[in-house]
């Protein structure tokens, strides 16, 4: 499993840019706006099926696919 994060992209609609999700950042370098995650999740719901959860430990890391890609901390 790995996260399916492609991209973060500006959430304001008359700008719509998107950066890479590599490195730290939170606001839009073109208008300052707050920046979301976008995933694919496509990709994901091949892996992130109710079985698969059922066998997952009960943590946030359960939805890996849909987080940010990290390494667990226990």
């Amino acid at each position: 499993m790995a996260s399916t994060m492609t991209h973060l992209e500006c959430s304001r609609r008359s700008c719509r840019k998107t950066v890479s999700h590599t490195q730290l950042q939170n606001l839009c370098p073109a208008c300052n706006s707050p920046l979301v995650a976008r995933y694919d999740l496509a990709r994901a719901a091949r892996t992130l099926t109710r079985e698969a959860l059922r066998g997952r430990a009960r943590t946030m890391w359960r939805y890996e696919e849909v987080l940010p890609g990290a390494t667990p901390v226990t």
